[in-house]
């Protein structure tokens, strides 16, 4: 009888030390999970690289984009539009850069979300023609309109002094 009760009192130990540890791996678990979901880091990747973009491809000088105390400013709004701290958004891409199959997917929708916006922009001359056109077509539309205006009275004139010959 004394064997059995310390087998009884084996398993339990055990079983207990076993409830602990599961415990213990499970809170960890949830401690390394990531703030963001999978879309959730790709929309704010995807307003990084729109922001990153945006520096590069600007030549006005007075916006100050390559200075870093204003593109750390803009970086803040990028992340308090996603309610998220530097510090989370770093363990973020640090947990998903340990899981490459994760953050490769996460690059394919981000990748698919600036093609989306490419094509939905007009590239700069293209956008510099259709003003251009535009431009073209009411300074036409101007000049046509002044002509009939002063044709109309030169016209008037002209059938006065017909009517008058007569």
């Amino acid at each position: 009888m004394v064997n059995a009760w310390r087998i009884k009192t084996h398993t339990k130990h055990t079983l207990l030390w076993m409830c602990v540890l599961l415990f213990i791996a499970t809170a960890c678990h949830k401690k390394n999970a990531p703030t963001l979901s999978k879309k959730e880091m790709a929309d704010l990747l995807v307003d990084m690289h729109m922001l990153e973009a945006f520096r590069d491809n600007t030549i006005d000088t007075s916006l100050n984009l390559h200075d870093n105390k204003v593109m750390i400013g803009l970086y803040a709004d990028v992340f308090k539009k996603h309610d998220i701290t530097p510090d989370n958004f770093n363990k973020d891409l640090e947990y998903y850069s340990k899981k490459p199959e994760q953050l490769n997917a996460i690059y394919d929708i981000v990748i698919t979300k600036l093609k989306d916006i490419r094509e939905k922009t007009p590239e700069p001359d293209q956008q510099k023609e259709k003003d251009s056109i535009k431009k073209a077509d009411s300074l036409r539309m101007r000049d046509s309109i002044q002509q009939r205006l002063l044709k109309k009275p030169l016209e008037l004139k002209h059938r006065q002094n017909i009517q008058k010959a007569r």
